[in-house]
């Protein structure tokens, strides 16, 4: 009986511990439907496909199916117009023909298009996990401007995306959506922001614009290059800082920090990301107050990193 009795405590105890617990696939669920989403905590991956390639090219180590379930749901995605899949239409000509966006690092293919193998995988993880919210990032990565234009908003005509945005928007509005940024033009009536003012490896700020001219501010740290591994604690710098300022919502700002950095060809993302990893998760491990969109490569390796971002809001 005491054994039963015994069996019958742990199991409770064992119930109430992971009742307490919110996975990675669902973490916005633990979230307040009221809170803003510039005030959530929010882990990305930096060139969120970049999963082949030589050493500079590739960043992550998992795919954007896998990473949505490891939490992240800010995703950086690299496209050029192409012409057939991993030939890309570099001219006005052949931008013309070209019949769909291919996912690409640099001159890099990733052996995915943005129509058939990327926007369903954040479509169906939305309609199977109606609690979150994901922000994708679109920046034209190369080849022809008006294809890349064409083929985006062809793309984004309908879908469950944000198209009513405030400075303020709420985790409830955005629940089930994506909320598009974008860093070349996507038409006239495109849903979510615009980005403009987002100058070359600096921190600076940033005006987000919506197609019906609401703005925002935010403030990104995108400071990539450096001339070999002794940049490593200048960059563990400049993401603390940003992340620091987060803590305070400065002016209703929006923050964007990328961990991520290289110097070709000397040192790779992921020499660097073995030494800024470690130093923005001690950094945010007794942090509880919000962080911003936290970016970072070779997220399976990295997951740690992950929970601790999502923790912080708590």
């Amino acid at each position: 009986m005491r054994r039963i009795i015994f069996l019958f405590v742990l199991l409770i105890s064992v119930m109430g511990a992971a009742a307490q617990t919110v996975s990675t696939v669902d973490w916005m669920g633990g979230i307040a439907d009221a809170t803003p989403m510039r005030c959530i905590s929010i882990p990305g991956s930096h060139d969120s496909g970049a999963k082949l390639g030589n050493a500079f090219w590739q960043v992550q180590d998992t795919t954007i199916a896998r990473q949505l379930d490891l939490g992240i749901r800010f995703f950086d995605i690299r496209l050029k117009a192409d012409v057939i899949p991993g030939v890309m239409a570099e001219t006005k000509k052949a931008g013309k023909k070209a019949k769909g966006l291919g996912l690409y690092h640099s001159v890099q293919y990733m052996a995915q298009q943005w129509e058939t193998d990327v926007l369903p995988v954040f479509l169906d993880f939305l309609k199977q996990h109606p609690s979150e919210a994901v922000i994708v990032l679109i920046n034209r990565e190369g080849g022809d401007k008006a294809a890349f234009t064409r083929l985006l908003s062809k793309s984004l005509k309908q879908g469950p995306y944000v198209r009513e945005f405030s400075n303020d928007i709420t985790l409830k509005e955005c629940r089930g959506k994506i909320l598009f940024l974008f860093r070349e033009d996507a038409g006239k009536h495109y849903p979510g922001l615009r980005c403009s003012g987002w100058n070359d490896n600096v921190t600076c700020d940033v005006t987000l614009t919506t197609s019906k001219g609401v703005t925002a501010i935010a403030s990104v740290e995108d400071e990539y290059g450096y001339d070999d591994i002794k940049g490593a604690q200048h960059k563990i710098e400049a993401t603390l800082a940003n992340i620091e300022s987060a803590h305070h919502i400065e002016g209703g700002k929006w923050f964007l920090t990328y961990t991520s950095c290289t110097a070709i060809p000397n040192n790779t993302g992921a020499e660097f990301a073995a030494i800024v990893n470690p130093a923005v998760l001690q950094a945010l491990s007794s942090v509880h107050q919000p962080s911003g969109v936290i970016l970072l490569d070779f997220c399976e390796q990295y997951q740690d990193l992950i929970k601790t971002i999502i923790s912080t809001n708590r």
